[in-house]
C-alpha cells in the first residue's frame, strides 16, 4: 500500500503555548476578503473593526497596523477555509502566546529576513515567533 501525505495540519502545529485558550484571550475575529486561508495565513489590518488583507512578504507593516494569524473561520479551527465574500476569519493577533515559524514560513512564503520582520511585528503584539534553527 503507497503512503499518502494528508498534509493535515493542526493548531499544534502552529501554536505552542497561549494565554487561556479555553476563554479565546489572544483571538479574536476580523473580516478577511473572499479567498482561501490555510492556517498559518498572515493578515493586516488597522484596526479589529476594519478589513484584514492578506500580508504581502516583504511589504512594509504600516505604523499602527495590526498583524493576526489566521487559524480557522468564524465556527471553528480549520487547517483552511475559504471566505466567498467578506467575511469572518478566526485569529490569533495578541499574547501572550508563542507560536512556531514553521507554518509562517511556508503558508506565507518567508525568506528569513522576512521572517524576522514579521516575527518582531508579532513580538510587538506580544506574540513570540520561535524561529527554528
Amino acid at each position: 500500500m503507497p503512503l499518502t501525505d494528508f498534509n493535515i495540519r493542526t493548531l499544534g502545529d502552529l501554536v505552542v503555548r497561549e494565554f487561556s485558550p479555553a476563554d479565546g484571550y489572544c483571538r479574536d475575529e476580523v473580516t478577511v476578503p473572499a479567498g482561501t486561508y490555510p492556517m498559518g495565513t498572515l493578515i493586516v489590518g488597522t484596526a479589529l473593526s476594519a478589513t484584514f488583507a492578506k500580508y504581502v512578504p516583504g511589504a512594509a507593516i504600516p505604523a499602527g497596523s495590526v498583524l493576526a494569524i489566521v487559524i480557522g473561520d468564524h465556527f471553528d479551527v480549520r487547517p483552511t477555509f475559504t471566505s466567498t465574500a467578506n467575511g469572518p476569519a478566526l485569529v490569533i493577533y495578541r499574547g501572550p502566546a508563542q507560536v512556531s515559524d514553521y507554518l509562517l514560513k511556508s503558508v506565507n512564503a518567508l525568506s528569513t529576513a522576512q521572517m524576522l520582520i514579521v516575527a518582531t511585528q508579532l513580538n510587538a503584539q506580544g506574540i513570540d515567533a520561535l524561529i527554528a534553527v
